[in-house]
């Protein structure tokens, strides 16, 4: 399928195999155009990389296919001036995904809806009442409106 290099993700492959899915990623699910750079990072390679310019495949794809890398691949100083100058902090997936049981378990009012948490990492629920949560909360969106 795709290759991927230690963590990060090759464009070009996505490109080549599936454009869509690489445009589907750039998109702002709000305004449905790309996401822009949102830093001067990368400004040195030309005014397409500037600040408030979208990110297009063609300018993450070919000769610049490793420009994006994932944050814990970039260097340790420029993550500390991301931090400093834009608030961006990296919150572990196991954080994350602890903060959404907590949601889950409010809404379906029982534990482990979708997943075990196992300290830093955890386990998908594969019982049949899993299944059947996410069809009532399915079923509840579409009543809700």
């Amino acid at each position: 399928m795709f290759s991927i290099a230690g963590i990060d993700l090759l464009e070009q492959e996505l490109l080549d195999h599936e454009r869509t899915l690489l445009e589907i990623l750039l998109q702002d699910k709000t305004t449905k155009k790309n996401i822009i750079w949102a830093t001067d990072d990368y400004a040195e390679l030309g005014e397409p990389y500037s600040f408030k310019k979208e990110i297009l495949p063609e300018l993450v794809t070919g000769e610049q296919d490793s420009l994006i890398q994932p944050r814990v691949e970039k260097a340790l100083e420029h993550q500390t001036n991301r931090t400093r100058d834009k608030a961006e902090v990296f919150t572990p997936s196991w954080i994350c995904n602890a903060q959404n049981n907590l949601v889950d378990e409010q809404w379906f009012g029982r534990e482990d809806v979708f997943n075990i948490q196992k300290e830093m990492s955890w386990k998908a629920t594969a019982d049949k009442e899993a299944g059947k949560a996410r069809n009532l909360e399915k079923e509840r969106r579409t009543n809700d409106f």
